[in-house]
């Protein structure tokens, strides 16, 4: 199956999750009326504790337990329309025919949790200690319903800068990038790798102040194959820092004893990113920190790519590593890196 079928496999599955995520927004409504008066209803204990006002004070408590139980009644639950949309969701990715991207059986659970205790609240007369953990599955369903959100919304980063591919000649402030990931990798991973990419792109993008977006202009699955067109400084840094990483592993494998440290160190000289900054006119003052946390960052990016094949093609540069196993590339948010951004 070819990348664009595959993404169109999944943007046409998010469809049916925009119901989801319009429940998550009602549920949002609830929760945070909920966390108000829950707030309330704490500071009044606390000040009933602490002074001798006992009877102004408890008469204050008993409001703030009424305003909690009210802000639950007011804003009953529609759980029949939760669980049918939910059901909606279930059916269509288990007509999906390759691999979800998420975390599907945690999703489902959360869900199936949160209906599971709002049954228990009603069922025991809206006992005050069920709306405690009610309130609780409802925050993890809420996390979960997002996590899944943003994932989506990578999806798309990648089907839009499929779209933009570039038919026209180059010019010659335009650079290319040629990578081969040799292991044989599956879809799920071709489309993590495309993300880990475009990550390190946008970071040096928008630090070097950068208008040139990234495009790929060719892409063939299985072991991934991959050429990308993007600003010509930026793409011979991504290829410097995928070389440097790549030897850097099978130098490392030769002399395990050499520090993480003094790696990220070596990384960091070889990016010059100050430098380049000055080099274009760019203030730097203040930004040293920034500028270690995004060396972190494409270090991090680096390494995951090169340990996820024994062998890599740079351009015209093959390089072979000696680990131990390759380490599968997850298209998860939470390891791609939460710094990536999905509003361009």
């Amino acid at each position: 199956m070819l990348l664009n079928d595959v993404l169109d496999e999944y943007i046409n599955l998010e469809k049916e999750f925009q119901n989801i995520l319009a429940i998550k927004n009602d549920l949002e409504k609830i929760l945070n009326k909920y966390l108000k008066q829950k707030k309330e209803f704490i500071q009044y204990i606390f000040s009933y504790n602490n002074t001798g006002e006992v009877v102004q004070n408890s008469s204050r408590l008993l409001d703030a337990i009424n305003n909690l139980k009210k802000c639950l009644d007011q804003d009953k639950f529609q759980v029949t329309s939760y669980q049918r949309e939910i059901f909606k969701f279930q059916i269509r990715c288990n007509e999906v025919k390759i691999k979800l991207f998420f975390d599907y059986e945690n999703f489902i659970k959360s869900a199936e949790t949160f209906f599971e205790k709002v049954e228990e609240y009603y069922q025991e007369s809206k006992n005050p200690n069920r709306a405690y953990i009610m309130m609780d599955s409802l925050d993890e369903f809420i996390k979960k319903i997002e996590e899944v959100n943003l994932q989506f919304k990578g999806l798309h980063s990648i089907s839009e800068v499929l779209e933009k591919r570039n038919k026209s000649n180059l010019d010659p402030e335009i650079g290319i990038l040629e990578l081969k990931l040799f292991s044989q990798l599956n879809l799920n991973e071709v489309i993590a790798a495309l993300l880990i990419i475009r990550n390190m792109y946008e970071q040096l993008r928008n630090l070097l102040e950068t208008k040139k977006e990234i495009e790929i202009i060719k892409i063939e699955t299985g072991s991934l194959f991959s050429k990308l067109l993007g600003d010509k400084t930026i793409m011979a840094m991504i290829s410097g820092m995928l070389m440097y990483v790549a030897k850097d592993l099978y130098n490392s494998s030769l002399n395990p004893l050499k520090k993480n440290e003094i790696r990220r160190k070596e990384f960091s000289e070889l990016l010059d990113l100050k430098v380049k900054m000055q080099n274009l006119g760019i203030n730097t003052n203040g930004i040293d920190k920034k500028i270690e946390d995004i060396n972190n960052i494409l270090f991090d990016a680096s390494e995951m790519l090169i340990k996820s094949t024994d062998k890599i093609k740079v351009n015209d540069e093959v390089f072979k590593m000696k680990l131990p196993e390759r380490t599968e590339l997850e298209l998860d948010y939470k390891k791609l890196g939460q710094q990536l951004d999905y509003k361009n």
